[in-house]
């Protein structure tokens, strides 16, 4: 079963950033951001997608 959501530490932690800057692309609505219950959850297809786009551009 693969991961829908992780938490926004995790998403840092996948993307190799620190938390100022997990939360400056989630700002900037680069990573999209789900609440449940209490809890702020971040899509994980958002940060593949991101990763994605990253590589396309360091590739150029």
């Amino acid at each position: 079963m693969t991961q829908i959501f992780c938490s926004i530490p995790d998403a840092g932690f996948r993307l190799g950033v620190g938390r100022t800057k997990t939360y400056d692309l989630i700002a900037t609505k680069k990573l999209k951001l789900v609440k449940i219950g209490g809890r702020s959850l971040v899509e994980v297809a958002s940060i593949d997608k991101l990763a994605e786009t990253l590589l396309k551009e360091a590739v150029r």
